[in-house]
């Protein structure tokens, strides 16, 4: 019998649209709108058991070129340090049990890519959505890392160039555009990825142009593991596998009538069951209380 299970997903994007706004470029300082598959990706990223526990650990998300993945990430690494996204209490409501968010305890955010240009890029979107927005007087932005102006938490930027730390303790890493994290930058990826085993209800969010990937590289590795994780041949209800690529293959290129009628198709693969969604309203993102955990 499968388990029933909860997710914050609704308060999260919840938060997101009241306290972020997006970063360099023309709509610079705008409100964020998510769009649907945003709004569902984060209800499955933060599903729940009815213990409260974390049941995703590692999320991988494939898009095309456009859909504004850094961007999306930045809001919930940002999420990640100050929304309700862990898991705090139940509430009873005419619809039954339903879960409420806390803040993380002394947050760790880790928004990593490949090289120094990739990892500014990231982290920029997340410091123009504090400066330019309601965010800007909660927090200190340094030109590596942004940090709580009163109480614990901390968000960096790790460029996997540099190398990487055995000693860190995550409690969120997203890793931007996976495809180009090869060679010795895998060993990065893998290192701040365990680290994640040292703090309770930590996981992972790791973004790349989708395709089929041809290099040896992290985004590879991922999309053989999803692959998999699809056709059933590994049970893992903890990977979240959302990649949406073209329908069209290499070898298709030369039929005329298949060119005619391009689409895509979307791989989503997770572990199934029943899930309820918490409708909640957003509030600020200071007054309720940290998680224990």
């Amino acid at each position: 019998m499968r388990k029933k299970r909860y997710t914050l997903g609704d308060d999260v994007a919840a938060w997101i649209e009241t306290f972020c706004v997006h970063g360099p470029g023309d709509i610079l300082g705008q409100p964020v709108e998510l769009t649907r598959d945003e709004r569902m990706f984060l209800k499955r990223a933060y599903e729940i058991d009815a213990e409260g526990n974390r049941v995703i650990r590692r999320a991988v998300r494939g898009l095309p070129k456009g859909s504004r993945k850094t961007e999306f990430a930045a809001w919930v690494a940002l999420a990640e340090m100050a929304g309700p996204v862990r898991f705090g209490e139940w509430n009873d409501t005419e619809r039954g049990w339903k879960p409420k968010g806390a803040r993380v305890t002394d947050p760790y955010v880790v928004c990593a890519a490949s090289t120094y240009e990739q990892a500014d890029l990231l982290f920029a979107a997340a410091r123009a959505c504090i400066t330019e927005g309601v965010l800007d007087g909660f927090f200190d932005c340094f030109d590596k890392e942004i940090q709580f102006k009163d109480g614990p938490g901390l968000l960096v930027r790790v460029p996997a160039v540099a190398g990487a730390n055995d000693g860190l303790r995550p409690t969120f890493c997203v890793f931007d555009e996976t495809h180009e994290w090869t060679g010795n930058k895998q060993r990065v990826h893998l290192v701040l990825e365990n680290g994640l085993a040292k703090r309770a209800g930590a996981w992972s969010l790791s973004i790349t142009t989708a395709g089929n990937p041809k290099v040896e590289s992290v985004a590879l590795s991922q999309y053989e593991y999803g692959t998999r994780v699809k056709n059933e041949e590994i049970a893992d209800p903890g990977f979240l596998f959302d990649w949406r690529e073209s329908s069209v293959s290499l070898d298709d290129l030369e039929d005329a009538e298949k060119l005619e009628r391009p689409s895509s198709r979307r791989i989503l693969s997770r572990g199934s069951a029943a899930m309820t969604s918490c409708a909640g309203s957003a509030r600020f993102p200071f007054t309720s209380s940290p998680a224990t955990t």
